[in-house]
């Protein structure tokens, strides 16, 4: 089951903007008039990503604003929903994806209720409860990034006990470990195969308690 929280629904609405679909919220979000949208979306697939995000949006909007007894506009609300969205990004978080809503939905001056954001937060769980491989895609790239946390914390750790190792108590020698330390957590930013193999050759082969030398290759 889907966890009705925001941060939940922040995840996967950055899952959403982040993906390969948000060249499509972008696109679309930039198509100028209604009507080259409608007819943009008329040509979805059924069983196509796009068509299940799209519906996902306008689905969730038409459910809370008839809970909420609005006047209810696709043209405007959905529209300009995805237009804020997609100027997001990367940077969407709980708080921003409430701001997201409220400038699609009000004037600058009207907000939201943690209540209503917190109706619309379950009704978007519910629709995405429809399309599960939505929501996984948001799962696979959460554990992705939760494991690779974990690897790339050890793997810092690893190398900070073995340069204090091998450095000992002369301070001085710990400057000429620095770069090697800030382009490793550069690199982890980005990628961290071939690039991070070259930068730990760079560090010497050091001498454990028991006498075996070992590699920070190994």
């Amino acid at each position: 089951m889907i966890a009705t929280t925001s941060l939940t629904i922040t995840g996967i609405v950055k899952i959403i903007t982040t993906s390969p679909v948000k060249d499509f919220l972008i696109s679309l979000a930039a198509g100028g008039s209604w009507d080259g949208i409608k007819k943009t979306v008329s040509h979805f697939s059924e069983n196509s990503t796009e068509k299940k995000i799209w519906n996902i949006f306008s689905g969730t909007m038409s459910q809370f604003y008839g809970q909420l007894h609005y006047e209810y506009d696709e043209t405007i609300v959905v529209k300009c929903l995805l237009d804020e969205l997609a100027q997001e990004n990367d940077n969407l978080t709980s708080w921003k994806l409430q701001k997201c809503l409220e400038k699609a939905m009000f004037d600058d001056f009207e907000t939201l209720s943690d209540q209503e954001f917190g109706l619309w937060v379950s009704i978007f769980a519910n629709r995405c409860a429809q399309y599960p491989e939505i929501f996984q895609m948001y799962q696979i790239e959460k554990e992705i990034g939760e494991a690779l946390f974990t690897k790339r914390s050890l793997l810092i750790q690893r190398i900070n006990s073995k340069i204090r190792i091998s450095i000992g108590n002369e301070d001085h020698s710990d400057q000429m470990f620095l770069p090697i330390i800030e382009n490793v957590k550069m690199i982890f930013n980005q990628s961290w195969k071939e690039e991070m193999l070259s930068l730990l050759a760079k560090l010497p082969s050091l001498v454990d308690d028991s006498g075996r030398e070992e590699s920070l290759q190994d």
